[in-house]
């Protein structure tokens, strides 16, 4: 994991968010499980992998507009569960390509 993501995780389990202690909780697993990726593992880490960041969204307060004009407003958590679902790939290649 990239060092900002893994800063990103450490401040978010310090406000008390679940997913991000889940979301570590698992990482943590998928990184010291040594057994052979195929298929239906590949399967089974992105179909968790997207039920974690699910549970995020729902937790995660909705953007706001902070006045009249610009963008919403996202919080910290909100914008780290975009960024790992739009990089979700390069999140778990060490798991799906161990050569890595």
């Amino acid at each position: 994991m990239r060092f900002t993501y893994y800063q990103g995780i450490r401040f978010i389990i310090e406000d008390q968010s679940n997913w991000a202690k889940k979301f570590k909780t698992f990482y943590y697993e998928l990184y010291h499980e040594k057994k052979s990726i195929n298929r239906q593992n590949k399967v089974q880490i992105f179909r968790r992998f997207a039920r974690i960041l699910s549970a995020g969204k729902m937790e995660e307060p909705k953007p706001y507009r902070n006045g009249s004009r610009g963008q919403l407003k996202k919080s910290k958590g909100l914008n780290l569960l975009l960024r790992l679902q739009k990089y979700k790939k390069e999140v778990l290649g060490f798991a799906l390509m161990p050569q890595l």
